[in-house]
């Protein structure tokens, strides 16, 4: 009996260390709680869910104003952990205090317009709570009836860039659910794989294309080959390391390639 136990315990505890290890992104304001569940870090989706949350606390503060809402917070969980597809896709009420709202971000693109049209479904007349048996139903399908609640609402207002972070002469800012760079006065476009970053003077701009190389406001130098691991945004974030005359990018445990700060070129590893 006792060596039953044992090797039970053992299989379990197997299967707990092979579980994947969750990260999360918390907003908190006295408008919206936000948090994202996901299964790999990277501070570009980071920077990325903190725009799109400030975004959306200004659209929800502009509705507060105008008299909707007045229940309290709006509290948002969004499941996009990779291996987590299965749950439920949706579940949405009104509570004394606030609002809830869960949403399977593997089965719905998640989006600012889509939330922001979540958020007005909230502040309607016609609002209903979604709950559902999810052994019934496929998150998919229990999307498909959800979304079809928000169908009838009117076309979302624009909303103006968000301005992220200035490295020097370089503007982060988000719009249309991405995040762009602009520096001085010439518009990078939109960013991939890494944050922006400042090394030895000069500030690295990584977008699909490549990886771009300034100083003092004026292009350097520019890597147009894609490595092979840079197109896979399931990976963990490429990992960035500093040296006085080197500038080594990896992804988890690979080495891309190096940037030779003297040569002022790229060398693939």
């Amino acid at each position: 009996m006792k060596k039953t136990i044992l090797f039970i315990l053992i299989l379990l505890g197997l299967k707990l260390s092979a579980t994947p290890e969750l990260d999360s992104y918390s907003y908190d304001s006295p408008n919206l709680k936000l948090e994202i569940i996901y299964r790999y870090d990277n501070p570009l989706d980071r920077a990325l869910y903190k725009a799109m949350a400030a975004s959306l606390d200004s659209y929800i503060d502009s509705l507060k104003h105008k008299g909707h809402l007045q229940r309290g917070q709006l509290h948002f969980e969004i499941m996009t952990a990779q291996w987590m597809d299965s749950t439920k896709g949706v579940e949405m009420y009104r509570y004394p205090k606030g609002y809830y709202c869960y949403l399977n971000g593997l089965k719905q693109k998640i989006s600012l317009s889509y939330l922001q049209s979540i958020v007005l479904y909230f502040s309607s007349e016609q609002w209903s709570s979604f709950c559902y048996d999810e052994l019934k139903l496929k998150p998919s399908l229990a999307l498909q009836l959800f979304n079809q609640n928000l169908l009838p609402v009117e076309s979302m207002p624009q909303t103006n860039a968000y301005n992220l972070e200035q490295i020097g002469a370089l503007r982060i800012y988000f719009k249309e659910d991405a995040l762009y760079a602009r520096i001085s006065n010439e518009e990078i476009g939109k960013l991939h794989y890494l944050l922006p970053f400042e090394a030895q003077a000069l500030i690295f701009i990584s977008q699909a294309e490549g990886i771009k190389v300034y100083k003092e406001g004026r292009l350097l130098q520019e890597m147009t080959l894609k490595p092979e691991g840079l197109a896979k945004p399931y990976y963990e974030a490429l990992r960035v390391e500093v040296f006085p005359k080197w500038i080594n990018i990896a992804s988890r445990d690979v080495y891309l390639f190096s940037y030779s700060i003297e040569d002022n070129r790229f060398y693939k590893l």
